[in-house]
């Protein structure tokens, strides 16, 4: 049987990217689930300057980060994959 010359055949990580794309996923919803159900108080002033606002958020930045870097690469993944 012919190869068709117009299809891509799938890149060899394919597997390995889709396995890590699963484990940033899935500990971001872990998170994000978590900071949601253990909620910290309200600071009594708003904090101060960046590094104090990452430092009482830290719950949501892990996750908007883990998110950013899942959406990457299932965005690299997704555009170098054959239609």
């Amino acid at each position: 049987m012919a190869s068709d010359p117009g299809k891509q055949a799938a890149p060899s990580l394919a597997g390995v990217a889709l396995a890590g794309l699963i484990l940033v996923m899935l500990p971001a919803m872990v998170v994000a689930a978590g900071g949601a159900v253990f909620s910290t108080a309200l600071p009594t002033t708003p904090p101060q300057n960046v590094r104090a606002w990452i430092q009482h958020y830290k719950m949501f930045v892990g996750s908007a980060v883990m998110t950013v870097i899942a959406a990457a690469t299932y965005t690299e993944l997704h555009f170098s994959l054959p239609p």
